[in-house]
């Protein structure tokens, strides 16, 4: 899994855009893809039941009334995740209140340090099981 990978999904739980990394024209391409995204073609993203940093469950998509949510996945020892995470929140900010929320998911426990750029192996969970199944559907 590529860090930061980011899904845009849509009121429905809808696939509207998905990245892997971060480059120059990342946001941009996210704008264009929720400026642009008509509804027409629904990929269902699986459920994602999260928790809060206070341990509260937090399930994507009912806990959200925004047209669409954003979803960072990140890791602690990724350099581009906290500038990409400010990008994110700013185009948010810039959209109509309501329309665009940001949820930001740490991997880490899902992902083992040793999947750092300092050595390799991995363990599963949740989330990379529910970017796996993104990024699957959008193929």
């Amino acid at each position: 899994m590529t860090f930061p990978s980011v899904v845009v999904l849509d009121d429905r739980g809808c696939l509207v855009h998905e990245t892997r990394g971060y480059g120059r024209d990342t946001i941009d391409e996210i704008e264009r893809a929720i400026s642009r995204y008509g509804g027409e073609k629904c990929v269902k993203v699986a459920p994602l039941a999260l928790r809060t940093l206070q341990g509260e469950p937090y399930r994507l998509l009912e806990s959200s009334s925004a047209r669409f949510t954003i979803v960072e996945f990140w890791v602690v020892w990724c350099k581009p995740c906290p500038a990409l995470a400010r990008e994110l929140i700013g185009l948010a900010a810039k959209r109509p209140e309501g329309e665009v929320e940001v949820v930001q998911v740490n991997c880490d426990k899902y992902v083992s340090s040793a999947r750092s750029p300092h050595g390799g192996g991995e363990r599963g969970g949740e989330a990379r099981k529910a970017v796996q199944a993104s990024q699957a559907a959008s193929e």
